[in-house]
């Protein structure tokens, strides 16, 4: 009797117990578009940061790739790791990734911005190119610190 009492306490408590992610740590997009993000460029005056808002479309190993609005539509453009203090998105509770010493954040949350983004698995040449072409560009305008 007191083995089956034992049992079943030990099956109640490892029951109480939860192993992996919980719902409320996960970010799943909503719709088919990329999470909208602020990007911010720390310059050289150290409390002076240019923040550029858009929509994240890839996420790099050397930097990300923004859908910028403008009057005109959108202009793509491109911040590397090097020149991004800091990444903010406005949805998925404010989930931010900041650079770290290596001049690139820590491989988990470059993950999560890749999952938010609009296209998640990268842009092919062949698809890069006719984005490029659909905003009229020959390539991707660029943000970059001012040193």
């Amino acid at each position: 009797m007191t083995n089956i009492a034992l049992k079943i306490a030990l099956l109640l408590l490892l029951g109480g117990c939860a192993v992996g992610p919980r719902i409320d740590q996960m970010i799943s997009p909503q719709k088919p578009h990329g999470a909208n993000v602020i990007v911010e460029i720390k310059q050289p005056n150290k409390r002076a940061r240019l923040e550029h808002q858009g929509e994240l479309i890839e996420v790099r190993d050397d930097g990300i790739v923004l859908l910028v609005a403008t009057d005109a539509g959108g202009r793509l453009t491109f911040a590397s790791w090097h020149d991004i203090d800091r990444v903010k998105a406005t949805e998925f509770r404010g989930f931010q990734s900041t650079r770290g010493a290596g001049n690139k954040p820590l491989t988990g949350r470059v993950g999560r911005m890749r999952i938010i983004s609009r296209y998640p698995l990268g842009l092919s040449e062949n698809l890069m190119g006719q984005l490029l072409a659909f905003y009229e560009q020959q390539e991707f305008d660029r943000i970059e610190r001012k040193r």
